[in-house]
């Protein structure tokens, strides 16, 4: 997992596909693609299994 600020993000969140919000503008980026706040704190509740891809995760919101 990559963490680094971005300063503009675009698109969607890989998990709930809502768009960033002013929030968000510092969150977690993976290259182009972002994760939003809230999502980012779901993750840490509930960390990926080995294996796992963002995609799997996605589908267990």
């Amino acid at each position: 997992m990559k963490r680094k600020k971005s300063e503009n993000i675009e698109g969607l969140c890989l998990l709930c596909k809502k768009p960033p919000s002013k929030k968000d503008q510092q969150v977690v980026s993976y290259d182009k693609d972002f994760v939003c706040s809230s999502c980012v704190l779901y993750l840490s509740a509930h960390p990926r299994a080995e294996g796992e891809r963002i995609e799997d995760v996605a589908e267990r919101l």
